[in-house]
Order: structure tokens, then sequence, then C-alpha cells
């Protein structure tokens, strides 16, 4: 059915790009400069094929992956088709959209694209969007912010190569991780970050808070200027290599123009110990023109960069915010939970597989059916669904917002970050508010 159901959402058929498309296209015509549109879309590969700028341009539309690692939305242009402007994955230009627990994939052949491979997961001409629990996997361009307003990430895992956060805007990254891929096929050659295209007004460009850099590549830096007034800023970022960094830290020649703003603040590697230098002055340069600046900030400058500054009027970390849900209770062949304040709905989960959507508060078992197979989600206003249900045996979603802990990241033995839901032994990665670090297995 392309029909929304009765809470709101668009639900697609696990794996079906032309069902997704669909729904798309009705959450386009029909979105609302007041009420949320809702696309739910199970675990799946959403295989666009070739198609490139699948367009959201309605307001105010959610869509929702069941989780980031198995979620996945991708495309595979042509390399004659390559370019900045025409190989997105998705295409923004409508206001205050919501993604959350998905991933988004580029999969044109980057390695033989020849000199370029410009492959956007993410070309963004909206405002206030918000991307919650987003993987994106590209080389090149991977992230686009292509526009003057505001946008706003949170625990996602962005790839790349050569400028794969890239754009205008005002972007802040809340407690993101970058991983460098492979410069080149054989592992050679250093990857930049950043490209940032800071004009008309805005004061910020891309502000990186409590990140992480994971370098796959043979060397990293963290920026270069591409035009207007770039700005730039690194504040608690951990290297997980930083043996790996330029000297520099940042590319100091501008493609367009030289840096206006590039700056650092307490970069730490994986033990919390600092790596970033006392002081780091560079003469960032285009032709004849020189902009010479200390790139090593003071407490007191670095703390200007907090969020609720950045954004005085727009609360995104509010708005991405994740309810909880407690204990689920067994009886009469059903299993039953405590109502979840402001919560939307309740999605249910068999085994690892969507089963359905309520606004009730219990879930009839089918026949052979176990309680201790279910997991139970709420929604908060934007239509993410949260952290899962306790099961009935008390085996709990993990404490991962304890006193003292500003993030908290999951990895698989492989060393792949994960979304933290998954089953099995994973690796618990959690950044402490005094910049330590801690790491243990845990089991699931």
């Amino acid at each position: 059915s392309t029909e929304k159901n009765e809470l709101g959402y668009y639900v697609c058929e696990a794996g079906n790009a032309g069902n997704f498309l669909t729904m798309l296209d009705l959450a386009n015509a029909n979105s609302s400069a007041t009420e949320r549109t809702c696309i739910f879309l199970p675990d799946g590969t959403y295989d666009l094929g070739k198609t490139v700028l699948t367009t959201v341009s309605g307001n105010n539309i959610s869509i929702i992956g069941q989780s980031m690692d198995k979620t996945i939305i991708k495309n595979a242009p042509d390399v004659k088709n390559e370019g900045i402007g025409t190989t997105a994955t998705l295409f923004v230009t409508g206001k205050n959209l919501y993604l959350q627990d998905l991933t988004l994939q580029n999969a044109l052949d980057y390695y033989a694209s020849g000199s370029a491979g410009r492959a956007v997961c993410l070309q963004d001409k909206g405002d206030n969007t918000i991307c919650k629990n987003v993987r994106m996997l590209s080389y090149q361009d991977t992230y686009y912010s292509n526009g003057n307003g505001k946008y706003y990430w949170e625990d996602s895992d962005i790839h790349g190569t050569v400028d794969f956060l890239c754009g205008g805007g005002d972007v802040y990254y809340n407690r993101c991780t970058f991983v460098t891929e492979l410069r080149q096929a054989d592992g050679k050659g250093e990857c930049t970050i950043a490209a940032p295209y800071t004009d008309n007004g805005c004061k910020w460009g891309y502000v990186m808070n409590d990140c992480t850099v994971d370098a796959k590549s043979e060397k990293f830096n963290f920026g270069r200027a591409w035009g207007g007034t770039p700005r730039l800023a690194y504040i608690n970022t951990t290297l997980l290599q930083p043996e790996k960094i330029s000297a520099t830290r940042f590319t100091t020649g501008g493609m367009n123009v030289p840096a206006d703003k590039f700056v650092e603040y307490h970069s730490v590697d994986a033990q919390g110990n600092v790596v970033s230098p006392e002081t780091n002055v560079l003469k960032f340069t285009k032709d004849k023109k020189v902009n010479e600046m200390e790139t090593i900030l003071t407490a007191e400058q670095a703390a200007e960069y907090a969020l609720d500054k950045v954004f005085p009027t727009w609360t995104p970390a509010a708005d991405a915010k994740q309810l909880g849900l407690g204990l689920l209770t067994a009886a009469d062949n059903s299993i039953s939970w405590s109502a979840v304040e402001g919560a939307k709905a309740y999605a249910v989960f068999c085994n690892g597989q969507f089963v359905g959507m309520t606004a009730a508060t219990t879930w009839a078992l089918g026949a052979g059916e176990k309680a201790d197979d279910f997991v139970v989600r709420a929604a908060n206003a934007m239509g993410g669904f949260g952290n899962g249900s306790t099961t009935t045996t008390g085996i709990n979603s993990l404490n991962v917002n304890a006193e003292g802990v500003a993030s908290t990241v999951f990895y698989d033995l492989q060393g792949a970050r994960v979304d933290g839901s998954q089953h099995g032994v994973l690796v618990m990665v959690q950044k402490m508010t005094d910049g330590s670090i801690k790491t243990a297995k845990v089991v699931k």
C-alpha cells in the first residue's frame, strides 16, 4: 500500500526502491507547512540504480530507517555523469528535512573515474536539515551543503577522500565520525576532509564538535578553502591515527580564496592525550592573497562554538533527542509497556524484523511467538525511533548516557562502526566529558 497508516507514516516494503520513490513523490506533493510527513524504511537495500538527484522537495519530511547499518539507499551513476551537481543520491530543496537511522551510498566507480570522481550522497539546497545516525558512503564530495542555510549532523558516520564535506551554510557536526578512505586504489595519497564555501552572511561555516577522525588513508588534513569567506573549526576532536595528519594540519593553499578562519582546539588521541600543538600559525594563500592566523584556539575562544551559540534560535539537538522505552511485560499472549510521554508512535520488531506500528501500549503475540523475541521503540516528534525496549528477561540496551559520558560509539569486531542495535559482541568506545576515552567489549 502507498497510503499513510493511522499514525501518519508511509511504511515502505522492505528493500523496494520503487515503493520508496512512490511514497517520496506523495510526501513531496502532500507536504505541509505545519505537519510532519514521515516515511519509514525497514531494513533493506533500496537500490535506485543509475538514478541521480532523487528530489526531496517538500517541507517537514522525515525519512526514517530501521537501522543505520542495514537500511541503505544507494545509487550508482555512470562515470560519464560524474560531477558535484549531477550525481547525488538524494537532492534536497525543501525545508526542515529529518533523516535518521539509514545509510546513503553513492556507488559511482570512484577508482575508475580518472582524475575526478565527484559522487554526492546528499546535496542539500534546503534549510534546517537534521541528520541523526546517518551513514554516508562515497569518496569525493560525499556531502554537499549546497545552500546558505543551517544544517545539523549528530552521531553520524561520513566516509570519503577529497573534500568529502563541502559547501556553504552554517553546518554543525556533533559527535560524528569522519572516515578517510584510500585516496588511491593502491593506498597512497592524502585525503582532505572539508572544503567550506562560507558565504552570504553565514558566520560559522563548518563546525566539528566532539567528532572523531578514523584515517584509513595514508595521510589526511582537516580541510582547505573553497570560496567565499571559508571558515572551519575542529573542537575536541579525537584522532584515532594522529600520526597521519599533515604537518600543517590544514591545506594552506586555497582553491579560489585563502581561508578566512580555520581553527582547532584540544584534539586528542584514542587515549585522551592532547595531540594538537600549543601554537600553529599558518599563512593561507591564494595567488597574491595571504591570510596569516593562529589556528589554535584558547578555551575561551573554543567555548564560543557551543551549539546554542552557533544556532541561538534553533534547537536541532532537542528535536533529534531519542525517546527510550522501559520493560516489556508478557501476559495473556501479549506484550505491554508503559506509555512514553511525547511518543508519536511505537514500532514493533520481532527477531529484528519490523512487524508493525501502533499507538497502543500492547501487542498481541502470534502462534509460536515469544515475548523475548520482541523489541518496541518509541518515536520522537520528528518520527525517529529511539533505543529498543528492555526485554522481559532483563537484557537491556546499554546505559550509554551515564554521568560523565560525552559520546558513545560502537564498532563490530572487524572495526566497522555500527549503530549499537546489533546482538553479539561489540566494542563500545565512550568519550568522557574530561576528554578521556573508555573502551570495553560488550555483549548484547
